[in-house]
This record gives structure tokens, C-alpha cells and sequence, in this order.
């Protein structure tokens, strides 16, 4: 699956004009939660986690007033959960790819933005009170992502919000665990 997403991406990259193509930074807060739906477990709270992402952002024109945006990022995840008198965290940290079409409402260096596209993710660490869980949470997560920003020139500020489809739960139990994230970032455009 590793190879599938770097092939993706790659093939992205290079099928878009290079021209007014842009690199750039990207850096953000991410809220992420999950939805549970299980038989055997009674939620009493799940809360949000608050973790980050940092990484490189692409872009290319494929016409004046949408653009194509893929990058490579750190992504940290997770939730907090409450049953009974129990309460325990968990981290999940990923490489995740977001394939975003951006519709630019004006021509202008500055404007409002809508983006909306898949996201693939990686697992590369996942852990509940210190205790390494990886070997429990599916490997890859599938998402879609849908936001809304505004450009400054060379630089963008933007929130987003990604719902995972993939089964998070790589257990024998029946449960279903869906990834939720709100990311609000910035991105700098070289």
C-alpha cells in the first residue's frame, strides 16, 4: 500500500503542467476524534485530541481558478475516551497523503478558496497510555477531505475537515472506529 500511494502521488506530481507550479510548507493543528460503533463497549465520553501536522505542500494550475494540491505530511491523531471510571488516550501518528482540488473564487493574488478530495494515510505509530496498539489499528485510511481557506499571496490559512472511511479496527471484535479530523493550517508557498 506504501508503494501504491508514493507511485500516486509521483504520477500527480508530474502529470500537472509544471508551469506556476508551487512548493511550499505546510504546518497546522489537527482536532481529531473517532466514531465508534460497537456491541461490546459502552462509551461514556469521546473526546477530541488535539495533535498537528507539518510537512510539504504541492500545487499546480489546471485552470485559472482550480488547482490541484497534493503534499507529503506528519499527521498527529488520536482521541480521549471516558468508560465508567476509566479514562485513556490514544495517538495515532501518520504519513498522509491529501489529493485536494482548490477552486479559487477570483484570478487575484488574494482570495477565497474551497478544497475538497480523498486523503491517504500511512499508520506509523499508534499507541493507548503508552502501550503500543499499532498491531490492532489498520495499516492505511482512506478519508475525504473538504475545506475552505483563504490566500494571501504566497501564503494560504485554511480548515479542513477529513472523515475517514476505512475500519480503523484491525481486531476480531465487530466494532467499527471511523478517524474525524478538523485541521485548521497554513501553508507558504516558495
Amino acid at each position: 500500500m506504501k508503494k501504491f500511494i508514493s507511485a500516486l502521488t509521483i504520477i500527480f506530481l508530474f502529470s500537472i503542467s509544471p508551469l506556476h507550479a508551487q512548493l511550499g510548507i505546510r504546518g497546522g493543528v489537527n482536532l481529531s476524534s473517532v466514531s465508534i460503533d460497537s456491541d461490546g463497549y459502552n462509551f461514556d465520553k469521546i473526546n477530541n485530541r488535539m495533535g498537528y501536522q507539518i510537512g510539504l505542500s504541492y500545487s499546480a494550475p489546471i485552470t485559472t481558478a482550480l488547482r490541484f494540491r497534493t503534499g507529503a505530511l506528519f499527521s498527529a491523531q488520536g482521541f480521549r475516551a471516558k468508560i465508567g471510571s476509566d479514562e485513556f488516550k490514544s495517538n495515532f501518528n501518520y504519513f498522509e497523503v491529501p489529493l485536494s482540488f482548490i477552486y479559487n473564487f477570483s484570478a487575484a493574488a488574494n482570495t477565497i478558496f474551497v478544497s475538497f478530495g480523498p486523503s491517504f494515510a500511512v499508520l506509523l505509530s499508534a499507541d493507548e497510555d503508552g502501550l503500543d496498539i499499532r498491531d490492532n489499528i489498520n495499516s492505511t485510511n482512506l478519508g475525504f477531505a473538504a475545506g475552505a481557506g483563504y490566500k494571501f499571496n504566497r501564503f494560504s490559512l485554511g480548515a479542513n475537515y477529513n472523515l475517514g472511511f476505512t475500519n480503523l479496527n484491525n481486531t476480531d471484535d465487530n466494532s467499527s472506529i471511523r478517524s474525524k479530523n478538523i485541521n485548521v493550517y497554513g501553508i507558504f508557498d516558495f
